[in-house]
């Protein structure tokens, strides 16, 4: 579950994020809509922890992350998977490492690794790309890679912010239909922040607007 009552938000006196309630079920694919300036991405950035909203709480899996210790943030992250538009790939390690290493160093075994990556890269269709490096793979296939790094510690909350601004049609076509089949076939809450209004127009899911850093409507 994942819950934001009144939460607001200034970057000095710019008003970023105002009064904003949100509640997502779990196993709910939500898409998060809004043109360029309107919050989308500040909203992700407090689900994450990366800051703290000025005044609201935000909950996640019933508990309120403000509350949490600075040095027990990484359990939240466990819970949270983040797929970034810029896909945040490590370029110099390879498809493997680049998923291997969360499972690291949580302390996996390298017999439990293997087969975790492999089931990963089988999933998001990149079994044959196992030692490729981010360069060596496409806009769509970096995403790929992103998505099944996200999904390595089994979160049970996919966040993904424009996950498909830097690709084609049919690329984002492609990871859109992949985050679907990841919500319905591991019952993972998914929050999808877009402008990319094609994608939900032509997919419908729950979508909520914000406008001014206000929620102007839900569908």
């Amino acid at each position: 579950m994942l819950v934001l009552q009144g939460v607001s938000k200034k970057f000095g006196d710019k008003v970023i994020l105002e009064d904003v309630d949100l509640h997502i079920k779990p196993g709910e694919f939500v898409y998060l809509t809004g043109p360029s300036g309107a919050g989308k991405s500040t909203l992700l950035s407090l689900i994450l922890r990366e800051q703290l909203p000025d005044s609201g709480t935000i909950m996640v899996d019933s508990e309120d992350i403000s509350k949490i210790k600075d040095k027990d943030v990484y359990k939240l992250r466990r819970k949270i998977g983040f797929v970034f538009q810029d896909y945040r790939l490590l370029p110099t390690k390879n498809s493997f490492e680049n998923i291997s290493i969360a499972l690291e160093i949580i302390g996996k075994t390298k017999k439990q690794i293997k087969e975790r990556v492999e089931e990963l890269l089988s999933l998001v269709g990149l079994e044959d790309r196992i030692y490729n490096f981010p360069w060596q793979l496409s806009g769509g296939e970096k995403q790929r890679l992103a998505i099944a790094r996200a999904m390595a510690l089994e979160p049970k909350i996919i966040v993904a912010d424009e996950p498909t601004g830097n690709l084609d049609a049919a690329n984002s076509w492609e990871i859109l239909n992949l985050l679907v089949k990841l919500n319905k076939d591991m019952e993972t809450t998914t929050l999808l922040a877009t402008h990319d209004l094609n994608l939900v127009k032509n997919l419908k899911k729950r979508t909520i607007h914000l406008e001014g850093g206000r929620i102007t409507s839900h569908d």
